[in-house]
């Protein structure tokens, strides 16, 4: 049964928009699932978050995750957004992570993505085409197997993806003097059964008095009905 008094507004309306989902305000994806995504480095992390939201086979949160620096604190920031996790119905191949190309000419990647996995990647170096020349125009492919990648990844799942990142277009702009002001960035990763997605600035609960909150939470439901189609 759900405790209505607790949700607030971003669970109500998406609640309302996903029947089936079940809410849990004060709880968050775990560091081992974050972890497992293979995106980020598996450093000592404190991760913290909320607004859980778990719908059949996704979850979706809000994700806070700090990296320990050398003077053993908690204060570089790793990642700040909204995590999602998605079991597939059928195990991946081969491991594939992607990302969201961000404009500058080098598309090498930044130093907490270039960390080795169970697989002993390099995703610097083992960049791959996909059939879509447009998916390609927007999104950098790493995968040690690249035929075995095109089977993953395939052209409702190529548009899927793409229409994630319209959907965050959809956000924009923002509010000029936020904090956060830095654009949003999607990561994701097939790994096994499971598929993950991070979404680097975007937030599940906007500013209060920020006038475009329906339209963000429109986006929100959006992107969880998309995710529930991968």
């Amino acid at each position: 049964m759900h405790v209505f008094h607790k949700l607030s507004q971003i669970d109500r309306y998406l609640l309302k928009k996903n029947t089936t989902a079940k809410f849990f305000p004060d709880y968050h994806i775990s560091s081992q699932e974050f972890i497992g995504s293979g995106l980020f480095k598996t450093a000592d992390l404190n991760v913290k978050g909320d607004h859980l939201m778990i719908d059949n086979e996704l979850k979706i949160c809000h994700l806070g995750v700090k990296q320990l620096n050398s003077k053993l604190a908690y204060t570089q920031t790793l990642f700040d957004g909204v995590f999602i996790t998605k079991k597939l119905k059928q195990s991946s191949a081969c491991y594939l992570m992607g990302k969201q190309k961000d404009g500058v000419k080098d598309h090498k990647l930044p130093k907490f993505l270039m960390q080795l996995t169970n697989d002993d990647h390099q995703f610097d170096k083992d960049k791959v085409q996909t059939s879509s020349v447009l998916f390609n125009s927007s999104f950098d492919v790493y995968s040690k197997h690249a035929k075995k990648a095109e089977y993953i990844l395939t052209k409702s799942r190529m548009q899927l993806i793409g229409s994630i990142h319209e959907q965050l277009n959809t956000l924009m702009p923002r509010p000029r003097r936020s904090k956060n002001n830095s654009p949003f960035q999607i990561l994701f990763s097939f790994k096994k059964d499971q598929f993950y997605m991070a979404i680097k600035n975007l937030q599940m609960k906007p500013p209060l008095f920020f006038k475009g909150r329906k339209q963000h939470f429109n986006a929100l439901s959006n992107i969880i009905e998309i995710i529930s189609k991968i």
